[in-house]
């Protein structure tokens, strides 16, 4: 365990937050998916791939995986933002015709983790994971 960590760069730690931010994610989602009674499972499928393929991409150097971790989360990011714009609309606009404007604060933080995640992955792709010996 103690090689895991040892010698680490900054990509290393960066994939390891996105990870960590992505598997966040899929506890703030499944909270809300059972409040709301309601649940997409691209969103699960997203997310679950873009943790599987960081942690992969932790042990392995991949460009594969590097490639599809923050893909993987960017597709539940949208598949979410797709399932909650009658909310967003109704927050905005002061219209409660479909979407229940009082989940706003859960889905701007569902929101917010994922995007973070995405992209801490998306940078820690361009990074290297191991400091040059």
């Amino acid at each position: 365990m103690k090689n895991l960590f040892q010698n680490r760069a900054v990509g290393f730690w960066l994939d390891l937050a996105g990870t960590v931010l992505a598997l966040v994610g899929i506890i703030l989602y499944a909270l809300y998916a059972a409040d709301t009674g309601s649940s997409n499972v691209w969103v699960y499928i997203g997310l679950v791939a873009a943790v599987a393929a960081g942690a992969a991409g932790l042990v392995t150097d991949n460009d594969l995986l590097a490639i599809a971790a923050p893909a993987l989360s960017a597709v539940s990011l949208c598949a979410f933002i797709t399932d909650s714009v009658y909310t967003f609309v109704g927050y905005f606009f002061g219209l409660a015709m479909f979407g229940d404007v009082s989940k706003i604060g859960a889905i701007m933080r569902i929101c917010v983790v994922v995007a973070i995640s995405m992209l801490t992955l998306l940078i820690s792709s361009f990074m290297r994971k191991d400091k040059a010996m």
